[in-house]
């Protein structure tokens, strides 16, 4: 019983050292705490301020599941189609969901204009939006991202989802292959599960890189709403 009791007071030892020196392993703790405790009723968790510009598109009737972001029309030498299906998390396509993207430039940089405001002001411009139709297919014209200046970050796209009914939550990012610098985590989570490894398609004939991910809704995600997990 002693061994029990000793072996107990070492790990909250350890655990409390632990807490105290890692600034990861509290947020972890405080993530867990926010998400299952705090705020049980927030889909995903704290989402955070990347998630402010989901509805900051210009105009709700031209929004389609096609846009191409800003810097595709000046770049031609690193082009790419993000494209794919949105799925409900039963496996059908899920009409009427919006998806918010956005990276930086080939450099790693955010690009903002001057005087940009709300999320433009920290996401940059380089964003889009779409909204799927009944097929729940999108199409994301834009150029291949760049990993952050002086960093050992992957390049990345931010995946931002609201669904009808569903607050807005955020999902892995759209990942590249062979990417040196990727999170192993990220490249093993299959996209059934919400992985964010983008899948290579592109065909001879096609004049730019043609990149697949096919997101299921709430897969993954904590404190998802049950009533739409049902059968």
């Amino acid at each position: 019983m002693k061994k029990v009791i000793y072996s107990g007071m070492v790990v909250c030892l350890v655990l409390v050292l632990w807490y105290a020196f890692s600034a990861d392993f509290r947020q972890a703790v405080y993530y867990q705490y926010y998400t299952r405790i705090k705020h049980p009723e927030i889909a995903g968790g704290p989402c955070g301020p990347n998630c402010n510009g989901y509805n900051e598109y210009e105009d709700e009737v031209s929004l389609t599941n096609t846009d191409t972001l800003p810097l595709f029309n000046i770049r031609q030498n690193d082009r790419m189609l993000l494209t794919g299906v949105i799925y409900d998390f039963n496996g059908q396509p899920a009409n009427g969901v919006l998806l918010y993207v956005f990276h930086t430039d080939a450099h790693g940089i955010y690009l903002k204009r001057p005087g940009a405001t709300g999320a433009e002001a920290l996401n940059g411009y380089v964003r889009g939006w779409i909204q799927t139709g009944a097929d729940g297919r999108y199409y994301i014209y834009t150029n291949k991202p760049g990993a952050y200046p002086n960093e050992r970050t992957r390049a990345h796209v931010h995946c931002i989802i609201k669904e009808p009914d569903v607050n807005v939550y955020s999902l892995m990012d759209f990942i590249f292959p062979d990417d040196p610098y990727a999170i192993q985590m990220e490249m093993e989570t299959p996209q059934e599960q919400n992985g964010g490894l983008v899948k290579e398609i592109t065909k001879p004939q096609d004049s730019l890189t043609v990149y697949q991910r096919d997101i299921y809704l709430g897969r993954g995600v904590v404190n998802y709403p049950q009533k739409k997990k049902g059968a």
